[in-house]
């Protein structure tokens, strides 16, 4: 695991996670994990301002979720982990590179695109030692795809950063349905849409499912063009 070898190394893990729903999610499994000792007992820094808000959310609102039994059941809570540290401020987030070894630092963005993140990945990408773990899809022309991709160089603050971290990528926390989920959820219509437009996600992805709903179901997607526009009318 990929926790386990940057703690081997002595190294430092940065967890690059979106703030909603994404950062609570790996919280929870880093909980679990340490409580069945299969990764060490060592300190977790949640460095996002919104992630924080939003956990405080998961924790004041625990009956909206389905992490409430684990909330309800003493020592289990993954949000009061004894070690689990949130670092709201600035300051904080800048000690944060002063850390040389057995530490998760989780922060946002999920992509590398933006946020505190960055000045971790700037700090941590030279470090031989230390390791870049993302935990969900990377799109085209962000930095988490480059350097999944394998690029030795990043552009960050106007420098060409080397990469010498490990890079990893945890597969099965998206929070899309695959094309297989998406199909089977248009299925369950009682009458199909009058036009789709598919508007999200890469190209090649997109014709292809468009071409299933077509296809497979009779629906009429449409892969809107850039800057194209149409005009609805009511009952159309």
């Amino acid at each position: 695991m990929a926790i386990r070898e940057a703690y081997r190394k002595g190294g430092v893990a940065v967890i690059p996670a979106f703030a909603v729903g994404r950062t609570q999610l790996i919280l929870n499994y880093l909980h679990s994990l340490q409580q069945k000792g299969k990764i060490p007992n060592i300190p977790i820094y949640v460095d996002s301002p919104m992630a924080i808000d939003v956990t405080n959310l998961y924790k004041t609102y625990g009956s909206y979720h389905r992490l409430k039994p684990l909330l309800e059941e003493e020592g289990c809570n993954p949000f009061t982990n004894k070690n689990l540290h949130y670092y709201q401020s600035q300051e904080a987030s800048m000690s944060l590179n002063a850390l040389r070894g057995d530490a998760i630092i989780i922060s946002a963005s999920g992509m590398a695109t933006g946020g505190r993140v960055m000045h971790h990945l700037y700090n941590r990408l030279p470090n031989e030692q230390d390791s870049i773990i993302f935990v969900g899809y990377q799109a085209k022309g962000t930095r988490g795809r480059r350097l999944l991709n394998g690029e030795d160089h990043l552009r960050m603050y106007g420098l060409n950063i080397p990469v010498k971290a490990s890079i990893c990528y945890v597969e099965g926390l998206s929070a899309h349905a695959d094309q297989e989920e998406f199909i089977d959820w248009a299925q369950g219509f009682v009458s199909k849409p009058k036009m789709t437009f598919l508007i999200h996600g890469e190209d090649e992805a997109r014709k292809a499912l468009s071409q299933k709903l077509n296809e497979e179901l009779g629906w009429n997607s449409i892969i809107p063009e850039y800057l194209e526009s149409f005009e609805l009318f009511e009952g159309i």
